[in-house]
C-alpha cells in the first residue's frame, strides 16, 4: 500500500464518515470536504482534515481536490430533480481541472438497472456523468446497511420485540456494515487497476428477515418476531426522520427489492480482497439501550 492524498465528499454523514476512518486507518492523508460549522469537528473526530468548500462550485472545488490521488463520492439521500445529476457534474468537472488520478462513487445503495424510481434513475445518472469525466472510476453499490436497524423506527418496534422492516419474508439479503464499507473503499483506493470496475458490497451472508430477527433476539435477551412491512408504511414511518421525497425515495428502494428479489443477496467483496463483518459480530457490539 502506497500513502496517498485521498478526499471524501459529504464528509460528515455517517457513511462517509466510517469510509474516512478506514482510509485514516489504512496510512492515507484523507481530507473531508464539508459546508462548515459543526460539521467540520465530525470530520476531524473521524480522522481527516476538514476542508471547507462549496460542493457546486467546481472552481472552489477543484482547489480543494488539488493533489488528491483518489476522490471518494458520497451522494446525499437526496431525490429531488436534478440534486445529485449537479453534484456530480460539479464534481466531474472539479476532478478533470485539478488533475484526480481516480473517483470512487460509493452509490450508498444498489442502482437497479431497469428501475425508473429517482432512488436508482438518479445513481445511474450520477455514475454516467462521472464515467464520463476522463478521470478512471471505480463504482461501488452496497446492499441494505445493518445501521439501518439502530435507526428509531426500527429501534421502537424492537423495544417490543418485533423487527418491522419492508422487506419480503422470503427475500435473502446480504447485509453490511459501514465498518465493511470503509474496509471496502479503502481496498479500492489501494488498488493499481479497477478503471470501469463496479463491485457490490454485501456482508458475510445473505439472510432473511426471519434470520436477522433471531440473531437480534441473541443480543437483545428475548424473542424477535420479524414482521415485513409494506413500503408504504414504511414511508409513514420515514416522514417522522426524513422529507417527504428522501422518504419515498426509500420506500421505493425496498419496492424494487421485492420486484428483483435476488439482486441484494450475493456480494463482490472478495474481489476486492476484503472479508465482510458478521450480523452476528456486528450486533455483538451496538449497545441496544433504546431496544431494551
Amino acid at each position: 500500500m502506497s500513502r496517498k492524498r485521498v478526499v471524501v465528499t459529504s464528509a460528515s454523514g455517517v457513511q462517509s464518515r466510517a469510509v474516512i476512518t478506514a482510509l485514516a486507518a489504512a496510512g492515507h492523508d484523507v481530507a473531508g470536504l464539508t459546508r462548515g460549522g459543526e460539521k467540520a469537528a465530525l470530520v476531524q473526530a473521524a480522522g481527516a482534515a476538514a476542508v471547507v468548500a462549496d460542493p457546486l462550485r467546481p472552481d472552489k472545488l477543484a482547489a480543494a481536490l488539488e493533489g488528491a490521488q483518489v476522490v471518494v463520492f458520497t451522494p446525499p439521500v437526496d431525490y429531488r430533480p436534478g440534486v445529485r445529476e449537479a453534484l456530480a457534474e460539479a464534481l466531474a468537472l472539479a476532478a478533470r481541472s485539478a488533475g484526480v488520478g481516480r473517483l470512487i462513487l460509493n452509490s450508498g445503495a444498489y442502482a437497479f438497472e431497469i428501475y425508473d424510481r429517482p432512488v436508482s434513475a438518479t445513481l445511474r445518472a450520477v455514475r454516467e456523468i462521472l464515467g464520463s469525466s476522463g478521470v478512471p472510476l471505480t463504482v461501488l453499490h452496497s446492499t441494505v446497511y445493518m445501521e439501518n436497524l439502530l435507526g428509531p423506527w426500527a429501534q421502537e418496534g424492537l423495544a417490543h420485540g418485533r423487527l418491522a422492516y419492508p422487506l419480503p419474508a422470503d427475500v435473502k439479503v446480504s447485509w453490511i456494515s459501514h465498518r465493511t464499507l470503509g474496509a471496502a473503499v479503502a481496498a479500492a483506493a489501494d488498488r493499481q487497476d479497477g478503471e470501469g470496475e463496479t463491485y457490490l458490497l454485501g456482508g458475510r451472508q445473505a439472510l432473511t428477515l426471519c434470520e436477522v430477527a433471531d440473531v437480534l433476539a441473541r443480543h437483545l435477551g428475548r424473542q424477535v418476531v420479524a414482521e415485513a412491512m409494506s413500503p408504504d408504511a414504511f414511508a409513514a414511518v420515514l416522514h417522522g426522520h426524513l422529507n417527504p421525497p428522501a422518504a419515498q425515495g426509500v420506500a421505493d428502494y425496498y419496492r424494487a427489492v421485492a420486484r428483483f428479489p435476488d439482486a441484494l443477496a450475493h456480494s463482490d467483496l472478495a474481489r476486492l480482497g476484503v472479508q465482510a463483518e458478521a450480523l452476528e459480530d456486528w450486533a455483538s457490539r451496538q449497545p441496544w439501550s433504546l431496544a431494551r
